[in-house]
């Protein structure tokens, strides 16, 4: 049982810290690398294949030996309406229960995220906590969090802290899942590292920490008179 989590308000003091330092958000690779995207679009037509959220933070100081890290993710519907249940991917009872996961591993092929693990075995990454529907219908929080683990960052690097991974399964079908096509805006809150003696809490962006899923439905919109537009100025 971890007595501290990112879901509590943590008070943590950083030394000298970085201007660059923050975290980032983008689908398919990490953001600033070659084809990350802050828009991903998909048909709802087919149950193979998945989808990258990757999870990248630029430290405000060096930490020679980091044994733990956790990640606080928040998305939501960008109409305020409840999240489907397409989005019910950690709940026991859930549409798509098995359909997020953490891919363990940190290497990647783009220049700008380093690994932050140096142990030649890849952290063992828990989805920790996940809540649908709290505190109002329209939000989802999600806590990852790899520990014990054996690594270091330095300040200024930019490092890939963790890929969640959806899978398509229910958008079709017998079982189809209802809401895929949904608009949802994912916000990364915040990252933590942390050792046996001290932690640094990242919660602001580096570029950028959100992303969308889906473009927003097109707005209907009503032709207008040159009688109705002289009376807006009457």
């Amino acid at each position: 049982m971890r007595t501290r989590s990112l879901m509590c308000l943590l008070s943590v003091v950083l030394a000298s810290p970085v201007a660059a330092a923050g975290v980032d958000l983008a689908w398919d690779a990490c953001l600033g690398d070659p084809g990350a995207l802050s828009l991903k679009t998909f048909a709802c037509d087919d149950n193979a294949g998945q989808d990258a959220l990757l999870i990248s933070f630029v430290p405000a100081v060096s930490m020679p030996s980091v044994t733990t890290l956790e990640i606080a993710i928040d998305f939501r519907t960008r109409s305020g309406v409840p999240l489907p249940a397409w989005w019910e991917v950690g709940a026991f009872s859930g549409c798509r229960r098995g359909q997020m996961g953490v891919n363990p591993s940190l290497q990647i092929s783009g220049p700008s995220c380093a690994p932050w693990i140096t142990d030649p075995q890849p952290p063992r990454f828990v989805i920790s906590r996940f809540d649908i529907r709290v505190p109002t219908p329209d939000v989802a929080h999600l806590l990852v969090s790899a520990h014990p683990a054996s690594g270091g960052v330095l300040a200024g690097q930019h490092y890939l802290g963790c890929q969640i991974v959806f899978g398509h399964a229910g958008a079709v079908g017998t079982f189809t899942c209802a809401g895929c096509r949904e608009p949802v805006e994912f916000t990364l809150n915040a990252v933590r590292l942390a050792t046996v003696t001290t932690e640094m809490l990242l919660t602001q962006p580096q570029t950028s920490n959100h992303v969308q899923w889906q473009l927003d439905p097109p707005v209907a919109t009503r032709a207008s008179t040159w009688g109705a537009v002289k009376a807006l100025y009457r």
